[in-house]
């Protein structure tokens, strides 16, 4: 459910390869949910799933080693640029 949330093709959607250095704050600035960590279904290497939020964003990061992929949503247009601003990396959209 969340995935169909997270990838809804609206123009409020981000990913980018994290960095390892910006990992700290991505921790710093937005909640862990409490679900389990999840296997990446394509590869180990994407694993595990975990998901964080913030009052208007919610973001799934695919693993733990540098250049994770991060999923970045946002309520409006001007938050998405918030966290890219916060989190930078080579965002692809």
């Amino acid at each position: 459910m969340l995935d169909e949330v997270l990838f809804a093709d609206d123009g409020l959607y981000d990913a980018c390869e994290l960095p390892a250095e910006v990992m700290p704050i991505l921790r710093e600035n937005f909640r862990r949910i409490q679900l389990p960590d999840y296997p990446m279904w394509a590869s180990t290497d994407d694993s595990p799933i975990r998901w964080y939020s913030a009052p208007d964003a919610i973001l799934r990061l695919d693993g733990i080693q540098n250049r994770a992929w991060l999923h970045a949503r946002a309520r409006t247009p001007a938050g998405l640029e918030a966290i890219r601003r916060l989190l930078p990396g080579r965002w692809v959209g």
